[in-house]
Protein backbone atom coordinates (compact mmCIF):
# COMPACT_ATOMS: atom_id res chain seq x y z
CA UNK A 1 0.00 0.00 0.00
CA UNK A 2 1.45 3.51 -1.07
CA UNK A 3 1.11 6.42 1.01
CA UNK A 4 1.77 9.76 0.61
CA UNK A 5 3.82 11.63 2.90
CA UNK A 6 2.02 14.50 4.57
CA UNK A 7 4.60 18.01 3.69
CA UNK A 8 4.46 20.59 6.22
CA UNK A 9 6.50 24.20 5.61
CA UNK A 10 7.87 26.51 8.29
CA UNK A 11 10.82 29.45 8.29
CA UNK A 12 13.34 28.87 5.92
CA UNK A 13 16.38 27.91 8.42
CA UNK A 14 14.52 25.46 10.22
CA UNK A 15 12.57 23.83 8.24
CA UNK A 16 12.79 19.58 8.72
CA UNK A 17 10.46 18.61 6.00
CA UNK A 18 10.56 18.19 2.63
CA UNK A 19 9.30 20.28 -0.13
CA UNK A 20 6.96 18.27 -2.47
CA UNK A 21 7.45 18.83 -6.21
CA UNK A 22 4.15 20.52 -7.92
CA UNK A 23 0.52 18.87 -7.65
CA UNK A 24 0.20 15.20 -9.89
CA UNK A 25 3.99 14.52 -9.35
CA UNK A 26 4.95 11.64 -8.10
CA UNK A 27 6.64 10.99 -4.67
CA UNK A 28 6.03 9.12 -2.00
CA UNK A 29 6.98 6.99 0.49
CA UNK A 30 5.90 3.34 2.16
CA UNK A 31 6.72 0.66 5.21
CA UNK A 32 9.40 -0.61 3.50
CA UNK A 33 11.06 2.88 2.81
CA UNK A 34 10.76 3.71 5.99
CA UNK A 35 12.34 0.16 6.78
CA UNK A 36 14.77 0.74 4.56
CA UNK A 37 16.17 4.58 5.35
CA UNK A 38 14.66 5.95 2.53
CA UNK A 39 13.01 8.98 3.49
CA UNK A 40 12.06 10.57 -0.31
CA UNK A 41 11.25 8.99 -3.53
CA UNK A 42 10.74 11.54 -6.74
CA UNK A 43 11.25 11.56 -10.28
CA UNK A 44 10.81 12.96 -13.76
CA UNK A 45 10.14 16.28 -15.74
CA UNK A 46 10.67 19.83 -13.25
CA UNK A 47 10.41 23.17 -13.93
CA UNK A 48 12.09 25.23 -10.94
CA UNK A 49 12.48 28.11 -12.88
CA UNK A 50 8.81 28.38 -12.36
CA UNK A 51 8.05 26.13 -9.27
CA UNK A 52 11.31 26.74 -7.31
CA UNK A 53 12.69 24.52 -3.74
CA UNK A 54 13.04 27.19 -1.05
CA UNK A 55 16.63 27.16 0.62
CA UNK A 56 15.80 24.35 3.41
CA UNK A 57 18.02 21.88 5.52
CA UNK A 58 16.48 18.24 5.16
CA UNK A 59 16.54 15.38 7.59
CA UNK A 60 18.73 12.92 5.26
CA UNK A 61 21.39 12.45 2.51
CA UNK A 62 19.68 14.04 -0.55
CA UNK A 63 20.97 12.33 -4.11
CA UNK A 64 19.43 13.92 -6.82
CA UNK A 65 20.79 12.81 -10.67
CA UNK A 66 19.74 15.38 -13.60
CA UNK A 67 18.94 13.06 -16.58
CA UNK A 68 18.33 16.09 -18.99
CA UNK A 69 18.25 20.14 -18.97
CA UNK A 70 20.13 22.37 -16.05
CA UNK A 71 19.29 22.98 -12.53
CA UNK A 72 20.68 25.35 -10.22
CA UNK A 73 21.37 24.76 -6.86
CA UNK A 74 20.96 27.39 -4.41
CA UNK A 75 23.26 27.17 -1.14
CA UNK A 76 23.56 29.92 1.57
CA UNK A 77 26.08 31.63 0.32
CA UNK A 78 26.40 30.46 -3.81
CA UNK A 79 24.73 28.71 -6.14
CA UNK A 80 26.05 26.93 -9.17
CA UNK A 81 24.48 24.83 -12.57
CA UNK A 82 24.34 21.40 -12.41
CA UNK A 83 24.14 20.02 -15.76
CA UNK A 84 22.63 16.43 -17.61
CA UNK A 85 24.53 13.39 -16.06
CA UNK A 86 25.63 14.93 -12.89
CA UNK A 87 24.23 13.35 -9.09
CA UNK A 88 24.41 16.12 -6.84
CA UNK A 89 25.32 14.43 -3.25
CA UNK A 90 24.23 16.44 -0.14
CA UNK A 91 24.51 16.38 3.21
CA UNK A 92 21.02 17.29 6.15
CA UNK A 93 24.03 19.86 7.16
CA UNK A 94 23.80 21.84 3.96
CA UNK A 95 20.70 23.73 3.53
CA UNK A 96 19.82 23.81 -0.11
CA UNK A 97 17.22 24.71 -3.09
CA UNK A 98 16.58 24.48 -6.39
CA UNK A 99 15.71 26.99 -8.94
CA UNK A 100 16.18 27.97 -12.62
CA UNK A 101 15.09 30.37 -15.45
CA UNK A 102 11.48 30.32 -16.33
CA UNK A 103 11.90 28.61 -19.76
CA UNK A 104 14.31 25.95 -18.19
CA UNK A 105 13.08 22.38 -17.81
CA UNK A 106 14.35 19.21 -16.24
CA UNK A 107 14.57 15.66 -15.56
CA UNK A 108 15.91 14.86 -12.77
CA UNK A 109 15.76 11.43 -9.90
CA UNK A 110 15.69 11.99 -6.10
CA UNK A 111 16.34 9.94 -3.21
CA UNK A 112 16.60 10.98 0.12
CA UNK A 113 18.43 8.50 2.43
CA UNK A 114 18.25 8.22 6.15
CA UNK A 115 21.98 7.12 6.95
CA UNK A 116 25.72 8.60 5.68
CA UNK A 117 26.84 6.65 2.65
CA UNK A 118 28.25 3.65 3.84
CA UNK A 119 31.55 3.58 1.12
CA UNK A 120 34.15 5.50 2.33
CA UNK A 121 34.86 8.89 0.71
CA UNK A 122 31.30 9.48 -0.69
CA UNK A 123 30.05 10.81 2.96
CA UNK A 124 33.38 13.88 2.48
CA UNK A 125 31.29 16.36 1.01
CA UNK A 126 32.99 19.31 0.01
CA UNK A 127 31.21 22.16 1.94
CA UNK A 128 28.50 19.79 2.67
CA UNK A 129 27.40 18.82 -1.17
CA UNK A 130 29.53 17.39 -3.86
CA UNK A 131 28.75 16.81 -7.94
CA UNK A 132 29.38 13.73 -9.65
CA UNK A 133 29.60 13.50 -13.36
CA UNK A 134 28.39 10.02 -14.37
CA UNK A 135 28.88 8.73 -18.03
CA UNK A 136 25.92 7.86 -20.17
CA UNK A 137 26.67 3.98 -19.25
CA UNK A 138 26.57 4.51 -15.65
CA UNK A 139 23.57 7.19 -15.77
CA UNK A 140 21.49 4.46 -17.22
CA UNK A 141 22.87 2.19 -14.35
CA UNK A 142 21.44 4.93 -11.74
CA UNK A 143 17.95 5.18 -13.55
CA UNK A 144 17.23 1.37 -13.52
CA UNK A 145 18.37 1.66 -9.74
CA UNK A 146 15.63 4.12 -9.35
CA UNK A 147 13.04 2.54 -11.17
CA UNK A 148 13.82 -1.00 -9.24
CA UNK A 149 13.83 1.27 -6.11
CA UNK A 150 9.94 1.94 -6.61
CA UNK A 151 8.99 -1.41 -8.00
CA UNK A 152 10.14 -2.29 -4.16
CA UNK A 153 8.37 0.20 -2.20
CA UNK A 154 5.09 -0.85 -4.14
CA UNK A 155 5.68 -3.87 -2.94
CA UNK A 156 6.44 -3.59 1.10
CA UNK A 157 7.33 -6.29 3.39
CA UNK A 158 10.46 -7.19 4.78
CA UNK A 159 12.18 -8.56 1.80
CA UNK A 160 11.59 -5.08 -0.02
CA UNK A 161 13.29 -3.17 3.03
CA UNK A 162 15.95 -5.63 2.30
CA UNK A 163 15.97 -5.21 -1.32
CA UNK A 164 15.82 -1.17 -1.03
CA UNK A 165 18.91 -1.42 1.19
CA UNK A 166 20.83 -3.31 -1.74
CA UNK A 167 19.91 -0.62 -3.73
CA UNK A 168 21.20 2.34 -1.90
CA UNK A 169 24.97 -0.27 -1.85
CA UNK A 170 24.91 -0.36 -5.44
CA UNK A 171 24.24 3.26 -5.91
CA UNK A 172 26.84 4.45 -3.62
CA UNK A 173 29.15 1.59 -5.28
CA UNK A 174 28.19 2.99 -8.62
CA UNK A 175 28.71 6.75 -7.88
CA UNK A 176 32.55 5.84 -5.71
CA UNK A 177 33.48 3.96 -9.03
CA UNK A 178 33.16 7.42 -10.79
CA UNK A 179 35.01 9.27 -8.21
CA UNK A 180 37.83 7.02 -8.85
CA UNK A 181 37.87 7.46 -12.56
CA UNK A 182 38.61 11.02 -12.02
CA UNK A 183 42.27 11.56 -13.01
CA UNK A 184 44.66 14.54 -13.57
CA UNK A 185 43.70 17.89 -12.32
CA UNK A 186 40.46 16.89 -11.29
CA UNK A 187 41.59 14.32 -9.23
CA UNK A 188 44.06 16.85 -7.92
CA UNK A 189 41.74 19.48 -7.25
CA UNK A 190 39.74 16.88 -4.83
CA UNK A 191 42.45 15.92 -3.06
CA UNK A 192 43.37 19.46 -2.42
CA UNK A 193 39.20 20.65 -1.33
CA UNK A 194 39.97 17.10 1.31
CA UNK A 195 43.09 18.49 2.96
CA UNK A 196 41.37 22.03 3.35
CA UNK A 197 37.68 20.01 4.25
CA UNK A 198 40.11 18.31 7.05
CA UNK A 199 42.04 21.30 8.10
CA UNK A 200 39.47 24.21 8.65
CA UNK A 201 41.62 25.52 10.97
CA UNK A 202 44.55 26.52 8.85
CA UNK A 203 44.56 30.18 8.00
CA UNK A 204 47.70 29.96 5.25
CA UNK A 205 45.84 27.81 2.96
CA UNK A 206 47.83 28.76 0.36
CA UNK A 207 51.39 27.80 1.47
CA UNK A 208 50.51 24.39 3.56
CA UNK A 209 48.45 23.36 0.44
CA UNK A 210 51.20 24.17 -1.87
CA UNK A 211 53.68 21.74 0.37
CA UNK A 212 51.49 19.27 0.29
CA UNK A 213 50.75 18.87 -2.96
CA UNK A 214 54.14 19.91 -4.26
CA UNK A 215 52.51 22.62 -6.56
CA UNK A 216 53.66 26.22 -7.15
CA UNK A 217 50.84 28.57 -5.56
CA UNK A 218 50.00 29.93 -8.94
CA UNK A 219 49.19 27.03 -10.32
CA UNK A 220 47.05 25.69 -7.26
CA UNK A 221 45.24 29.26 -7.48
CA UNK A 222 44.44 28.15 -11.18
CA UNK A 223 43.38 24.72 -10.27
CA UNK A 224 40.83 26.39 -7.73
CA UNK A 225 39.84 29.45 -10.10
CA UNK A 226 38.66 26.22 -12.77
CA UNK A 227 37.18 24.09 -10.68
CA UNK A 228 35.18 26.10 -7.91
CA UNK A 229 35.68 29.63 -9.63
CA UNK A 230 37.27 31.30 -6.54
CA UNK A 231 41.10 31.77 -5.25
CA UNK A 232 41.82 29.28 -2.46
CA UNK A 233 41.89 31.48 0.28
CA UNK A 234 38.12 32.21 -0.62
CA UNK A 235 37.72 28.79 -0.64
CA UNK A 236 39.51 27.72 2.83
CA UNK A 237 37.21 30.66 4.32
CA UNK A 238 34.46 29.08 2.88
CA UNK A 239 35.00 25.51 4.86
CA UNK A 240 36.44 27.41 8.17
CA UNK A 241 33.12 29.30 8.24
CA UNK A 242 30.52 26.24 7.67
CA UNK A 243 32.42 24.51 10.24
CA UNK A 244 32.58 27.38 12.84
CA UNK A 245 28.48 27.56 12.32
CA UNK A 246 28.61 23.72 12.37
CA UNK A 247 29.97 24.06 15.87
CA UNK A 248 27.67 25.98 17.62
CA UNK A 249 24.96 24.01 17.09
CA UNK A 250 27.20 22.46 19.88
CA UNK A 251 25.96 24.07 23.24
CA UNK A 252 28.85 22.29 25.08
CA UNK A 253 31.48 24.51 23.00
CA UNK A 254 32.03 27.82 23.80
CA UNK A 255 32.95 30.41 20.55
CA UNK A 256 36.43 30.92 22.72
CA UNK A 257 36.38 27.24 21.99
CA UNK A 258 35.21 27.23 18.29
CA UNK A 259 37.64 30.40 17.62
CA UNK A 260 40.63 28.71 18.75
CA UNK A 261 39.75 25.18 17.03
CA UNK A 262 39.40 27.34 13.40
CA UNK A 263 43.02 28.78 14.17
CA UNK A 264 42.15 32.47 15.47
CA UNK A 265 43.98 33.15 18.55
CA UNK A 266 41.58 35.79 19.68
CA UNK A 267 37.70 35.83 19.29
CA UNK A 268 37.24 38.89 18.28
CA UNK A 269 38.92 38.11 15.77
CA UNK A 270 36.76 35.45 14.74
CA UNK A 271 33.43 36.99 15.23
CA UNK A 272 34.45 39.61 13.09
CA UNK A 273 35.41 36.87 10.15
CA UNK A 274 31.72 35.30 11.21
CA UNK A 275 30.12 38.40 11.30
CA UNK A 276 31.28 39.39 7.61
CA UNK A 277 30.79 35.95 6.07
CA UNK A 278 27.31 35.11 7.61
CA UNK A 279 25.78 39.09 8.10
CA UNK A 280 25.52 37.71 12.10
CA UNK A 281 27.45 37.67 15.03
CA UNK A 282 28.13 34.19 16.22
CA UNK A 283 26.35 34.61 19.68
CA UNK A 284 22.89 35.96 17.29
CA UNK A 285 23.46 33.07 14.98
CA UNK A 286 23.75 30.77 18.06
CA UNK A 287 20.68 31.74 19.36
CA UNK A 288 18.68 32.06 15.94
CA UNK A 289 19.59 28.06 15.68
Amino acid sequence: MIMVTDIATSHVMTIKAIYPPPAGRPRWSSEATVAAGLDYLSWGWREYGRHPIPLARHDGWTYQAVLAGTVCLQLENAKTTIGTGSVVLISPECAYGWSGRASDRCKILSWIWRDAPAIPGLERTPQGWSAISLPPVALATLRQLHRETRSEATLGGDLAAQALGTIRTRMDILLARALMLETGEGSRFRLAWRWLTDHPGELRPVRALSDYLQMAPSSLQRLFEKHKGMSVREAALAIRMRAARQGLRNPVLSVKEIALHLGYAHSGDFTRAYKSFWGKAPSADRKAG
